[in-house]
């Protein structure tokens, strides 16, 4: 009983040590790091995305869902879309069309989605442009909503 204990503790042992550097090896280098938030609250997010500069700043009215972004940049996209996606929660995709306004300025006006069950909630904004996407892998704008009953 003894020497069979023994026979599948070195067993373990052996495909462990064959086992755990391949899975390490596999692993090291291919995650991907998650994008640091940015809090559209509290700052403007920038970042430098195919060569160009991007900088997406949020006001919104107080005690409302209404809402602008404002999004400046060095590019000149033919279209300029942010879809927004809850983050603490799914609730699909909110694409949010911008305008531009001024040269390298886009805007856009909207109602922030509410969820009925839950007043507070996060949502991450994608930025493309022309259909390509453009938020940058350092950075990824934010936003949180806190709405009481």
């Amino acid at each position: 009983m003894r020497t069979g204990l023994v026979v599948v503790f070195v067993a373990v042992v052996a495909s462990a040590a064959v086992l755990v550097p391949r899975w390490l090896e596999q692993n090291s280098g291919n995650e991907k790091v998650a994008p640091e938030p940015c809090l559209l609250d509290s700052q403007d997010c920038r970042w430098i995305a195919n060569g160009n500069d991007w900088q997406i700043s949020l006001s919104r009215e107080a005690e409302s869902r209404k809402m602008t972004f404002t999004v400046t940049t060095s590019a000149t996209p033919a279209r300029l879309l942010a879809v927004l996606t809850g983050e603490s929660m799914y609730m699909g995709e909110y694409p949010v069309p911008l305008t531009k306004t001024a040269k390298g300025t886009y805007q856009a006006k909207f109602n922030l989605p509410v969820c009925t069950t839950d007043p507070d909630m996060r949502w991450q904004i994608n930025l493309k442009a022309s259909g390509e996407n453009v938020t940058s892998d350092a950075v990824m704008p934010v936003l949180d909503a806190h709405y009481g009953s």
